[in-house]
């Protein structure tokens, strides 16, 4: 609080010396809110004149990068381990480590105690409402999907499209009537999101060919898999789960972090030739996971 108090002590030092338009500027800007006074505060607090007339253009010039990292935050990563959360951003070619400290900078985010990433809430929804509005009645047609509910009819009714990006579902957080008795899921349902590179799924029923699979992704989450999508038609049960996950020809090529915890049916792995990207990969509580194929070393 102390911080921006100063700074607007600086504005008053400079009434009658700085110009008007630069005075009606700030005043329009920040309109009262708290935490827009932290932000300004935070950046003008012992500049000189010419350092306030260039964030006087910020907001307009502000890189898209920034915005874009703020909405993937927002969606998927609050309350994620930095590090991670950083390591998967990156995957996705986002400029991770300077974006992050920039948000921190501008107090739209905050490092917690045990070094996850902290956003307000407010700041958070308003992040949520920037991507709902990019079609506020027809989800499918989102850069990002992190409501389960809307995520399973999505997929439910195969309208995905190339505009997604990032999707996660979790079947647990499903209400029985929104499921209407059927727990299963096709691969095809991924077959017209070209663009997603974040895909998150827990508890899911899945079955289908892999051809369908989308192929630029690069942060792959499957925990408690009920059932295996594999390279043939017919379903593939969990328990009996052997290399078929990965054994899907060059379709996982850009994968780089691959997340299978909690998978506790998985028995063996393999095909790991075919992931020539993959940087990291997540067996935590893969309780009866008693084979991993030599071909792993080829991978760094």
């Amino acid at each position: 609080m102390g911080i921006w108090k100063k700074a607007l002590t600086q504005v008053a030092n400079l009434r009658g010396k700085e110009p008007k338009d630069r005075r009606s500027f700030w005043k329009k800007y920040c309109e009262g809110l708290p935490l827009a006074l932290e932000v300004l505060g935070k950046f003008l607090h012992n500049r000189d004149a010419v350092y306030w007339d260039g964030c006087i253009k910020w907001p307009k010039k502000e890189p898209k990068m920034i915005k874009d990292l703020s909405k993937r935050i927002a969606c998927f990563f609050v309350g994620k381990d930095r590090v991670f959360s950083e390591t998967i951003l990156k995957a996705c070619d986002m400029s991770t480590h300077s974006g992050i400290s920039n948000l921190i900078d501008r107090c739209l985010l905050s490092i917690g105690w045990s070094n996850e990433l902290v956003m307000h809430q407010l700041v958070q929804e308003m992040g949520r409402y920037v991507v709902r509005q990019e079609s506020p009645n027809k989800p499918w047609k989102r850069s990002r999907l992190w409501c389960h509910k809307e995520s399973f009819k999505v997929l439910k009714q195969k309208k995905g499209t190339e505009k997604v990006l990032s999707l996660i579902l979790d079947m647990r957080l499903l209400e029985k009537k929104t499921l209407q008795g059927s727990f299963e899921l096709k691969i095809d349902a991924f077959s017209n999101m070209d663009s997603l590179v974040i895909l998150h799924l827990d508890n899911v029923q899945i079955k289908g060919s892999f051809e369908n699979f989308p192929k630029e992704l690069r942060w792959l989450t499957i925990s408690n898999l009920l059932t295996c999508p594999v390279s043939r038609p017919q379903p593939f049960k969990g328990r009996h789960m052997l290399t078929s996950w990965l054994n899907a020809r060059r379709l996982l090529g850009s994968l780089k972090i691959h997340k299978l915890s909690h998978c506790y049916q998985l028995r063996s792995l393999g095909g790991f030739h075919e992931l020539p990207l993959l940087e990291m990969l997540f067996l935590k509580n893969c309780m009866n996971l008693s084979n991993v194929c030599e071909s792993i070393q080829n991978c760094d």
